[in-house]
């Protein structure tokens, strides 16, 4: 019974003396594996330094500051156990952003995006709206994140038609009448883009006519003449009192008529040889047969035009191969084009 129980004793003790040594290696390897891993973390946060010991090895992973960003990472091994990691805090960077008339100051940490920064802001951006910076650039200094809130709305307004004004001219009549002279009116369904709340484009997309324009139309009565003061003209230059015209529209006092090929011209950025500002009325000839200052009233052989009063206030170089010639002043460059070449009535006045 005795050696039974010294043959226990003996068996125990050299199986507690195996486990003992087992845990010894083990404790040993992970002792060793740790020391060997382990990495002295040094962080720069300004002139202060912070060291902590950590397994990881990159900046991302290590993170002691949740809201810092680690830059400039320096890795050196020390010796063969523990490795040294330098790492520094950036302050963080104040970012104003502006949407409208609001501004709101974020701070956020140095390699954050225009994006955060906008996120930070509480503002919030839909597939219209601009920014002046790249979403993507990453924040490295104080910046300013200007964002146009860019919207589109369908508005439905209405619109006056405008009427035009007609001159008809009656041998029959001896009067002045005018009839209608109405505004129509139209809605218009347009698509308006708004800029931080302010209208800045309008395009039409459908437009509908509730009411037709009246055309005005003036009947100058002929049959006992009438005044130039009634006469639509292309002059936009008055006499000093209206002329008399007599029913088919000629004068009724001149010094002389003549017959002659005219042309047209338009602005050509100078004043006219006689010092004005040009204008409709204004008609360059050749000043050896009519000097600067002669007034005329104008009209094409044809009939389709009536030039009106005119006065002599320029000259050119057609002159040179058509002395007679007269060179009209139009406003446009298609009017010159429309009247072309054509011969016109010239009544001299004085």
């Amino acid at each position: 019974m005795f050696s039974k129980i010294k043959s226990f004793m003996t068996t125990f003790i050299t199986g507690r003396k195996f486990c003992i040594s087992v845990l010894a290696v083990l404790s040993a390897t992970v002792i060793t594996f740790v020391g060997i891993s382990v990495n002295a973390v040094h962080v720069a946060d300004g002139d202060d330094v912070h060291t902590l010991y950590s397994l990881a090895t990159r900046p991302v992973d290590i993170r002691p500051l949740s809201d810092s960003v680690f830059t400039n990472l320096a890795k050196d091994r020390i010796d063969d156990s523990v490795q040294k990691i330098n790492l520094n805090v950036d302050s963080d960077i104040p970012v104003h952003v502006t949407m409208g008339n609001e501004t709101v100051t974020v701070f956020v940490s140095r390699g954050q995006t225009v994006q955060d920064a906008i996120d930070l802001s509480g503002f919030s951006l839909d597939e219209h709206d601009s920014v002046n910076l790249s979403l993507l650039s990453s924040i490295v200094e104080t910046d300013y994140i200007d964002i146009l809130d860019i919207n589109y709305v369908t508005e439905i307004v209405e619109e006056t038609i405008p009427f035009e004004t007609k001159t008809v001219y009656s041998k029959k009549l001896d009067s002045i009448s005018s009839k209608g002279g109405e505004e129509g009116l139209k809605e218009l369904t347009c698509l308006t883009k708004l800029v931080n709340g302010v209208a800045t484009e309008r395009d039409v997309i459908k437009e509908t006519v509730l009411k037709d324009a009246v055309d005005q139309v003036i009947t100058v009565g002929m049959k006992n003449g009438t005044s130039s003061s009634f006469v639509e003209c292309i002059s936009t230059i008055k006499p000093a009192s209206p002329i008399r015209l007599d029913v088919n529209g000629v004068p009724v006092r001149y010094k002389k008529h003549v017959t002659v090929q005219a042309t047209a011209y338009t602005y050509t950025g100078n004043n006219c040889a006689s010092g004005v500002a040009p204008q409709p009325g204004c008609v360059a000839v050749n000043t050896n047969i009519f000097p600067f200052g002669t007034k005329f009233y104008i009209k094409s052989s044809d009939g389709k035009y009536i030039y009106g009063y005119a006065v002599a206030a320029d000259t050119g170089g057609f002159l040179k191969t058509r002395p007679t010639n007269f060179d009209l002043f139009f406003e446009t460059e298609a009017q010159c084009k429309a009247f072309g070449r054509r011969n016109i009535e010239v009544y001299v006045l004085y």
